[in-house]
């Protein structure tokens, strides 16, 4: 009896196999490749989905700053006629200026919250107008935003 030979089918089996590992080899490589782009592109979305949030809490800080800003002022109005201001007042982690014009029973007030972030400055700014009323309370006639 001679040796058996093996037959074409496994013969072809056995070329598919060794070639397909490298096949698979490359799948995964390419597999890993679309992974990494995908999660840097995530991570790059995430950061600046961040850095958003953070800038337009820095901006509600910066108004709150600035409407506290006019509450102080109504407040030491009420004890000094002739308050006129003050300049960087440090609250909250931010700076305050306060700018106050008073006429008779007319006022106007002006403040300007900031806070620094990065390197930079974010400001927002209340205008508010009134008069102070017969008992003595101030009533406010107007009230804005203003930009910048």
């Amino acid at each position: 009896m001679g040796v058996a030979l093996p037959s074409r089918r496994q013969r072809s089996l056995r070329a598919g196999g060794r070639h397909s590992g490298g096949f698979m080899m490359i799948a995964a490589v390419i597999m890993l490749l679309v992974i990494a782009t995908m999660t840097a592109a995530f991570l790059l979305v995430v950061t600046a989905h961040t850095r958003v949030l953070g800038d337009e809490h820095r901006r509600t800080a910066a108004l709150n700053l600035a409407e506290a800003g006019v509450e102080i002022a109504l407040a030491r109005m009420q004890t000094d006629a002739g308050y006129s201001g003050e300049p960087g007042v440090r609250l909250d982690g931010g700076t305050l200026d306060i700018e106050v014009w008073q006429q008779g029973n007319d006022f106007a007030i002006n403040a300007r919250g900031r806070v620094q972030t990065s390197g930079r400055e974010i400001t927002r700014r209340v205008r508010v107008a009134g008069h102070k009323t017969f008992f003595g309370d101030s009533r406010l006639d107007t009230w804005q935003e203003l930009s910048r």
